[in-house]
């Protein structure tokens, strides 16, 4: 497989950190997951994803409120979607 520019990128800084990942590719995008442990938190999976050979990417940030109550739910969202913005 022929890594698009970004994920290479990616791929080459995580090789050089030691950080373990792995690359997924579909029709339409090419991916960079990460798995990542929070501490007193969840383990998530962060998705780096570009849908073309350039160098932009988007990202995804998985599994990080499964852990959270019910009832505090909202105010984390609420956090999230500011700094996100």
């Amino acid at each position: 497989m022929e890594m698009y520019n970004a994920i290479k990128f990616l791929a080459e800084a995580f090789d050089a950190h030691g950080i373990k990942y792995f690359v997924a590719e579909n029709v339409k995008s090419q991916e960079i997951h990460v798995f990542s442990g929070i501490q007193n938190g969840p383990l998530v999976d962060l998705r780096y994803i570009s849908f073309n050979r350039g160098g932009d990417i988007t990202m995804r940030i998985n599994n990080l409120v499964n852990t959270v109550p019910h009832e505090k739910r909202f105010r984390i969202l609420e956090t999230i979607n500011f700094l996100n913005n």
